[in-house]
């Protein structure tokens, strides 16, 4: 659990190719089929004329957190005090504060809290604030691979969503867990810089198992939140 690596970024790798004609499209579509190989390749408990979206969505629902390796539960909290500790330190950053202003425009009883005040906002507009204040100084947590990333960038979303919900530190830590096993396999397998996209694509994925897990989805919901 958490793919260990840490790949160095090459020289020109920033740079955005030209995509031009069907060349680029069919390029794009075998590099989709080899990540899509992968991962049905790697797995044992789904047959293999599965979609990733399948693979994804099965992985996200049976995860349990007895599954999980002590050292793995370490991490999470260890990673978790570590984003709070970075989202309080940019508290007072113009960008929090203009997000942490539009956020409390809104209330939900059913809400999450906008880290360092009592308002619950809306789960989406509670994740926007708080993690503009987690991500803010860059101070984060970074994981080198193929593709880097900052995987507690799914933190924001999965406390508030586990707030909304009423979930368990039990379950929090499991979405965690999901939430980075995925975006940082990703991030081994394939780096899409080069393709003109940041590695913040792969946390759209991460995050919406994660929070798929948090509420309880079945496989096929879970399916069609990441599609």
């Amino acid at each position: 659990m958490f793919a260990a690596g840490c790949g160095k970024l090459q020289a020109g790798s920033l740079r955005s190719p030209d995509r031009k004609g069907v060349s680029a499209h069919l390029a794009d579509r075998r590099f989709l089929a080899t990540l899509q190989a992968h991962f049905m390749a790697t797995s044992s408990s789904t047959p293999l004329n599965n979609s990733l979206a399948h693979q994804l969505a099965n992985f996200a629902c049976t995860l349990q957190y007895e599954d999980l390796g002590k050292n793995t539960v370490h991490e999470v909290k260890r990673r978790l005090i570590d984003s709070l500790g970075c989202a309080l330190g940019a508290w007072n950053g113009k960008p929090c504060t203009i997000a942490r202003g539009l956020a409390t425009e809104f209330s939900a009883k059913k809400g999450a809290t906008v880290i360092g005040t009592s308002h619950k906002a809306p789960p989406d507009w509670a994740a926007f604030a708080n993690g503009c204040c987690i991500r803010y100084f860059d101070y984060n947590d970074t994981y080198l691979s193929k593709e880097p990333a900052h995987p507690s960038d799914n933190f924001s979303a999965v406390l508030s969503i586990g707030e909304a919900v009423g979930a368990s530190g039990k379950e929090i830590i499991t979405a965690v867990a999901i939430a980075y096993e995925v975006q940082c396999r990703f991030c081994d397998q394939a780096s899409i810089r080069a393709r003109g996209w940041d590695h913040v694509t792969y946390g759209a994925f991460s995050t919406a198992l994660a929070c798929a897990y948090l509420m309880k989805l079945d496989a096929e919901q879970t399916r069609h939140a990441v599609n």
